[in-house]
């Protein structure tokens, strides 16, 4: 299974660096991940996670038999033609060649999804362990403080400074976006939970399992986990330096912990906080009483 994540990945990585070669630099509004986000390949890990909850050993072994594999599959494949049709009919040939990329980008991706998702099951990762609420507390809390340190890097200089300790001290603006837009923490925690699943569980383990270094292991994966993002290649130098510290802290505790809910708290904390900066107007100037938008998208 080893061979196999990291030769799925290969394929996949492949894919993704041949569209971010042909699209260049992403434009304002583009999506900044060379990946597409994966709503669909999650609901049948969403599923599995709630009979692990309910205690039904007996529908999670079939989850994983063939058949159901073949199912969830061909639904998948029909979902993606349908969006081929879609594009096809608004944007013509361009709309075909975007569609088929799509089809090969949703397949590739289902794929490793899938594989990584086989993996964390043998490796007994999703148990009810993954929902303690200790590490989902402990993962908020230091998600939020290494989000504060990584604003250091973005805004330097003094006032910024200021302003980010007193974002990282007043959580209630955060609070109140939660309350306007929970389908933004929903789409966080979605990302996040696959992520992890991928290049933490899976990828990060077979690379270890492999390498024989934990060290060599945790290094690879999270350089991995960077180029796969848009963004790395055209951020400034530093904020590309301090996402790829963020992608070897996330190895570490992972490596160090064994615990999947923290990192991917962790994640998922990150994820919607650079929502919020994209919504709020002057956030590290905002106090409990200032507005949060209306709407976000």
């Amino acid at each position: 299974m080893n061979l196999l994540i990291l030769a799925t990945l290969a394929a996949y990585m492949a894919h993704a660096l041949f569209i971010h070669w042909r699209q260049g630099p992403e434009e304002e509004g583009e999506e900044t991940h060379l990946h597409r986000g994966m709503p669909f390949p999650v609901m049948p890990v969403m599923l599995f996670f709630f009979c692990q909850v309910v205690g039904s050993p007996a529908i999670t072994d079939r989850l994983f038999r063939w058949e159901s594999l073949w199912i969830g599959g061909g639904l998948f494949v029909l979902l993606l033609i349908r969006q081929i049709r879609r594009k096809t009919d608004t944007e013509g040939e361009m709309g075909l060649a975007a569609g088929t990329s799509y089809l090969l980008g949703g397949l590739l991706q289902t794929a490793l999804l899938g594989v990584a998702c086989y993996i964390a099951y043998q490796e007994n990762a999703l148990g009810r362990s993954l929902f303690s609420p200790g590490w989902v507390i402990l993962g908020a809390i230091v998600g939020h403080g290494i989000f504060g340190v990584s604003l250091c890097f973005s805004h330097r200089s003094l006032d910024s400074l200021m302003g980010i300790v007193r974002y990282v001290v007043d959580v209630r603006p955060l609070f109140r976006f939660v309350a306007k837009a929970p389908q933004q923490l929903f789409a966080c925690i979605d990302v996040s939970l696959m992520e992890e699943i991928i290049y933490r569980v899976a990828v990060q383990g077979a690379l270890i399992a492999l390498l024989g270094s934990p060290a060599a292991g945790i290094v690879i994966a999270a350089l991995v986990f960077s180029i796969v993002h848009r963004h790395f290649f055209y951020n400034h130098v530093v904020d590309s330096i301090e996402f790829l510290a963020f992608s070897l802290l996330l190895g570490v505790l992972y490596y160090a912990t064994g615990s999947l809910v923290l990192v991917v708290m962790i994640h998922t904390v990150r994820n919607f906080e650079i929502v919020y900066f994209d919504h709020a107007e002057h956030p590290l100037e905002q106090n409990a009483d200032s507005p949060i938008p209306e709407k976000a998208s």
